[in-house]
């Protein structure tokens, strides 16, 4: 945890000043608005708005601005820097409010265990400095009724607990939060969690509903998500459609998708595979020569080798090598993270739901989450 080991007595205090501030006073607003200030992609330009409004920030408001300052580092993967931030205000959490003392432990949690850690950085220690982190954010956003918050660091306890059986268990429990909210912030999550219920329902291999629940996703995104968000929706519903074995309806949902995006090769790849599976030769090979002539195409991914038979017009090849890469099971023969990057999904994503999909990363191809 580098600067920023908390002793437990500490902990204590925090969780129990946070309990007193909300009984004597409602949640605290903040003055500045977070997500105007914020540009996920480009994290050094985010940062350089936190410190332009921090000049002018006090109490709270500055502590939390600090807080968004070490998620930049976060993103940029500048862990030790970003823990060195909150070591400097540590101090001062004890007697802050509750959405500082939140935000706090939230990016705590980030530094140790995120979307951007990869496996080597996830030590037996980090885990459990995340675990305690995240869950103590849930504790305070709870009890003072930050919804959003609580949700945000719910779904980051995917990361955690990465088996598809908790990750279904932490992403219903915080759907269960945002849909019994009356708070417009916690409501924005349904979609993203939505997808994240329906991936992890995908990963134990219930198709039927993981179906329902990405069209429930894509039902919410249309309602107000943004043409990517409504992208990567209709893709994860081709998916599970592509898995039940409904195939032309797998081709038509990644054909729509390749008609608005023409320059997707992942689109173009669904379509592909989707076809070949249908058995309308003709236009799977199309597809496939669309597919093979876009960069880049995993070489190293067992259904480019079906793509590239496809496009040659040898369809039995295609069918042989799609049923041996099929063997290898869905994540290794189809991987979902590429798919992710060229649908324009910011994760496994950079925000909550209005950045990103929230596990991604909002947050496509994956659980939508935040780093």
């Amino acid at each position: 945890m580098g600067g920023c080991v908390v002793r437990p007595a500490v902990m204590r205090r925090l969780l129990r000043t946070c309990c007193i501030s909300c009984v004597f006073s409602a949640t605290v607003a903040m003055a500045i608005d977070l997500d105007a200030l914020w540009q996920f992609d480009d994290p050094a330009r985010s940062e350089e708005r936190f410190r332009a409004a921090l000049t002018q920030a006090s109490g709270d408001d500055a502590l939390i601005l600090q807080t968004q300052i070490a998620r930049t580092y976060g993103l940029r993967r500048e862990f030790e820097r970003a823990r060195t931030i909150l070591a400097e205000i540590a101090p001062r959490i004890e007697a802050a409010g509750p959405q500082a003392q939140t935000r706090y432990w939230l990016e705590l949690g980030r530094t140790e265990v995120s979307a951007v850690h990869d496996d080597k950085q996830r030590t037996p220690a980090a885990v459990e400095h995340a675990r305690s982190a995240y869950q103590h954010a849930i504790e305070i956003a709870r009890a003072a009724s930050l919804d959003a918050l609580q949700i945000d660091a719910m779904h980051m306890m995917a990361f955690v607990d990465r088996d598809p059986a908790d990750s279904l268990r932490w992403a219903r429990e915080a759907l269960a939060v945002a849909l019994a909210s009356d708070q417009p912030a916690a409501r924005r999550w349904e979609a993203a969690l939505r997808n994240n219920v329906g991936y992890a329902l995908h990963q134990l291999g219930r198709h039927e509903e993981s179906l329902t629940e990405f069209q429930l996703a894509l039902a919410a995104r249309e309602q107000k998500g943004s043409a990517v968000d409504v992208r990567i929706a209709r893709w994860m519903v081709a998916l599970a459609l592509r898995h039940l074995g409904r195939f032309e309806e797998a081709s038509a949902a990644f054909e729509r998708i390749a008609q608005i995006d023409p320059g997707n090769p992942y689109a173009a790849h669904g379509f592909a595979v989707s076809t070949i599976m249908s058995g309308e030769l003709a236009r799977a090979a199309y597809w496939s020569v669309e597919a093979a002539s876009f960069d880049p195409l995993d070489p190293e991914n067992p259904a480019t080798t079906v793509l590239i038979h496809a496009s040659l017009g040898d369809m039995e090849q295609a069918r042989a090598k799609l049923d041996e890469a099929l063997q290898l099971g869905p994540e290794e023969a189809l991987p979902l993270s590429r798919p992710a990057e060229r649908l324009g999904l910011r994760g496994p994503g950079a925000g909550g739901p209005p950045e990103a999909p929230g596990p991604a990363d909002p947050a496509g191809p994956g659980p939508w989450v935040c780093r």
